[in-house]
């Protein structure tokens, strides 16, 4: 309805006219798209007769057709990006809660595996959202993000490490029987600052084969290689 002009007219029609979308527009009924419509008298009547038109139903489907035609390329990007971003939204809040639990030096997996720390706390905070989603917990993902975190954590010790001029550090190995009578060697490094502040962080932790002094060198030299 023009309030200006106080006449009506047909929304598709007129939109599929202005876009040149109506091939039968001659059979069109110009005062729904064009003149406008003011006969009240015959209101009801006109307009149940332009609804069942031909260039009306002709109207209604191009238009719509063209909208989706021209908006679903849009339509599928948007999807890809609300989806790309409500996963990564939720592999942010996997990784700060894997960082608490590596922090905390508690387990990560359980028996079964729903049971386990990391699991029971991404449920409890899909509580707080809902972009929270356990969808990177295989057991290759998890591994995979313990092991960047621990070469950040290696990067800034040595970092710490490099910044005295001179620097002076010194090496510190020691051999541990675990439980399972497994071989493990632990390497850590000992420094100094600017300020003579004596400080220790391990840098490695390696399963051994064996305890042959030549095993020893070469697993020190590969710790530090790395």
């Amino acid at each position: 309805m023009c309030s200006t002009r106080n006449k009506a007219f047909c929304y598709a029609c007129r939109e599929a006219n202005k876009k040149s979308l109506l091939n039968f527009s001659k059979y069109g009924d110009k005062a729904f798209t064009t003149c406008g419509f003011n006969n009240w008298k015959k209101s009801l009547e006109k307009f149940r007769k332009h609804e069942a038109s031909e260039a009306h139903k002709e109207a209604v489907m191009k238009l719509s057709f063209n909208k989706t035609a021209q908006g679903v390329d849009v339509m599928i990007s948007s999807q890809l990006a609300n989806l790309q971003a409500t996963r990564r939204a939720g592999l942010l809040k996997q990784i700060t809660s894997l960082r608490f639990l590596l922090r905390q030096g508690l387990a990560i997996r359980g028996h079964p595996k729903d049971e386990g720390n990391l699991s029971q706390l991404l449920k409890l905070r899909t509580e707080d959202s809902d972009t929270v989603q356990a969808s990177y917990m295989s057991h290759d993902i998890v591994n995979e993000l313990i092991t960047i975190m621990g070469e950040e954590v290696l990067e800034c010790v040595l970092h710490s490490v490099k910044s005295p001029n001179p620097s002076w550090y010194a090496i510190i190995a020691d051999e541990a029987t675990d439980v399972s009578n497994n071989e493990q060697f632990n390497i850590s490094i000992r420094w100094v600052d600017d300020e003579y502040t004596i400080s220790e962080q391990p840098i490695g932790l390696v399963q051994l084969p064996d305890t042959f002094a030549n095993t020893l060198v070469a697993v020190i030299g590969d710790v530090l290689r790395r």
